[in-house]
């Protein structure tokens, strides 16, 4: 099976143990504690997701103007599009975490 079939078939057949996006445990890329508190709303989820790795980043080796401002307009603007562009799909898989 091809890696995007694979990630598709975990998409759907996964299920949320709280219903809302995020995980139960703390996730990590590298040594970078990620932010991934359940959420209700993928793009809320995702963004926060996002905005984790940027925070570190900055803590890190302090403000850099130009990646804060792209960060913050695709969190803002191009996240929830991308979402709302999935729409019949996003509304099934909505649906599949309210039942749950």
């Amino acid at each position: 099976m091809q890696p995007g079939a694979c990630i598709a078939e975990l998409h759907e057949k996964s299920v949320s143990p709280a219903g809302k996006f995020g995980f139960p445990v703390p996730t990590y890329d590298g040594d970078q504690l990620q932010v991934t508190a359940w959420d209700s709303s993928w793009p809320s989820f995702f963004g926060k997701l996002v905005k984790g790795v940027v925070d570190l980043e900055i803590q890190t080796d302090g403000h850099w103007k130009e990646l804060e401002n792209v960060v913050h307009r695709n969190v803002s603007h191009v996240v929830p599009k991308i979402a709302w562009s999935f729409g019949c799909r996003w509304k099934q898989d909505q649906a599949k975490l309210d039942t749950r």
